[in-house]
């Protein structure tokens, strides 16, 4: 199809935005990222990422235009997925995503085999001539005790040099682990991490619900949701408790908003030192959550000041993305002696956005900076508390037992076992005779 006049300039870009306007306001925002599994990305140059001048500064002006139209949580979806889409784009660009990498069993097992190298890879080629003049000695001219007799020396070689190499491999892997020992507490507990077995990421695709055991797909999968979604959702209240709940919270926000301290050190203005701390804390190689972004793509300026405006937009219009609510839940076993058919034998680890991580670690740092500042906190609290352990409270509790017994009297203690993510618990109280 041939145009008679080319089109105006700008009506690409129009035609596009009016669009992408429609598309976003029809849509649900956020709906995208819900039902795309997530994409894992290796990170190697994290120093160019968002080094495009055009993509960095596409990102500010982003978040500084949608700024004053942030009035509802719609608002604040649509804005942080376009953000989103803007930093994967230059995630995509850089980074080599692994999701769609597929290895072979025969290609890993190769790549296990640390021992290789090329003099055995000649050693090997040698045997396998060997082997094949071996198989034709019957055909050949050539008395088939010769070939036989150079087929075993060129095996003996072989085995001898893979031995040795294998040894070889051992002995510096020992070396290196204990070098890291001393030197780099990190890098020793990643050898000792490869040294253990593998371990299935696979949860069992059977389950026994009132006696009946099923082992259809959907079924299983439906029942590990709700057994997790009951295990983590509170227990229902009364409209009695909901009215208590109601006047505290509005009760609780009235004086926080008389305080003046409170504002000043709390929902005060984030700062892109106190956001760049918070980025140099967090640790690298850490799995990521349905945005599919890592912390290696945030530690960079361009991306500290992005988030720096972003944070501040959540203080100040009381909003965050509702995504950020959510995670992937990826079971472990509790114990190697349990059903592993039971969903409620594991443990919930929830695999939390990178993002809405670092926001809500600013939110705890102001907070026990204002608690320890105006000495609120307890005397006897010390978990959640810089500077203080539970250890302190364990020194303590046997210091006071060793007088009890010193004084010849018994010392009591209570005990609480929490079982099933705090849905039963049993208390039993012990007797310290010793």
């Amino acid at each position: 199809m041939f145009r008679t006049s080319p089109p105006p300039p700008g009506a690409a870009e129009a035609q596009y935005e009016t669009t992408h306007q429609q598309s976003s306001h029809t849509t649900p925002p956020m709906q995208g990222l819900r039902d795309k599994p997530p994409t894992r990305f290796k990170a190697q140059n994290t120093a160019d990422f968002l080094c495009n001048t055009v993509n960095a500064e596409k990102c500010l002006r982003w978040i500084e235009e949608r700024e004053a139209e942030i009035t509802t949580q719609q608002d604040m979806d649509r804005l942080y997925e376009e953000l989103h889409q803007i930093i994967l784009d230059e995630m995509i660009a850089l980074y080599k995503p692994l999701s769609g990498l597929k290895k072979s069993c025969k290609a890993v097992r190769y790549k296990l085999k640390e021992w290789r190298c090329e003099s055995v890879e000649e050693c090997w080629n040698e045997l396998k001539k060997c082997e094949r003049k071996h198989r034709k000695c019957a055909q050949m001219s050539q008395g088939p005790d010769q070939i036989r007799h150079e087929f075993n020396e060129a095996q003996g070689r072989f085995d001898k040099m893979v031995k040795n190499k294998k040894w070889k491999c051992l002995r510096d892997k020992i070396k290196n682990i204990e070098n890291a020992n001393t030197a780099d507490p990190v890098s020793f507990w990643r050898y000792i991490q490869k040294l253990n077995p593998c371990k299935s990421k696979t949860i069992p695709m059977e389950v026994t619900i009132d006696g009946v055991k099923y082992a259809d797909e959907n079924t299983v999968l439906s029942h590990w949701a709700s057994e997790f979604r009951n295990s983590l959702t509170p227990p229902p209240m009364d409209e009695t408790k909901k009215q208590q709940l109601k006047n505290t919270t509005e009760s609780n926000r009235r004086r926080e908003n008389d305080n003046d301290s409170y504002n000043k050190d709390i929902k005060g203005v984030f700062t892109i030192s106190e956001v760049g701390k918070l980025v140099t804390k967090a640790k690298s190689g850490k799995a990521s959550g349905l945005d599919s972004i890592i912390y290696e793509t945030v530690k960079n300026d361009e991306a500290i000041a992005a988030l720096t405006k972003l944070f501040n937009i959540c203080v100040d219009t009381n909003f965050v993305p509702s995504i950020w609510s959510e995670a992937i839940i990826s079971p472990i076993t509790k114990s190697s002696s349990t059903d592993p058919r039971v969903p409620l034998n594991y443990y919930g680890i929830s695999l939390l956005l990178v993002i809405s991580k670092l926001y809500t670690a600013g939110i705890s740092n102001r907070i026990s900076k204002y608690m320890e500042s105006g000495r609120i906190f307890a005397n006897e609290q010390n978990g959640l508390c810089p500077n203080r352990s539970c250890l302190d409270h364990i020194y303590t509790l046997h210091n006071a037992a060793k007088v009890r017994l010193n004084q010849k009297k018994k010392p009591f203690s209570h005990l609480s076992i929490f079982q099933k993510h705090l849905i039963t618990f049993k208390k039993n109280i012990y007797s310290m005779n010793s």
